[in-house]
């Protein structure tokens, strides 16, 4: 999902960087970019707290004591 987002934000830039469109298209384009750097920003902080989250628990299984 991150990545189809971030080709889509691609595709995006280069449309907007194209000097031949229309106000109206290109406030469409920069509003649809908008909304995808959010989508991607949602993804990238579930990530982040998948990630917290699997050290804390990484971090309770090397503290505890090994069985003799």
């Amino acid at each position: 999902m991150l990545e189809d987002s971030l080709k889509q934000l691609a595709a995006l830039v280069e449309k907007l960087e194209n000097k031949n469109n229309t106000l109206e298209d290109a406030l469409a384009l920069f509003e649809r970019g908008v909304k995808l750097t959010r989508e991607c920003l949602d993804a990238v902080n579930v990530s982040r707290g998948k990630i917290v989250e699997l050290s804390k628990e990484m971090d309770k299984i090397i503290e505890r004591p090994i069985d003799e």
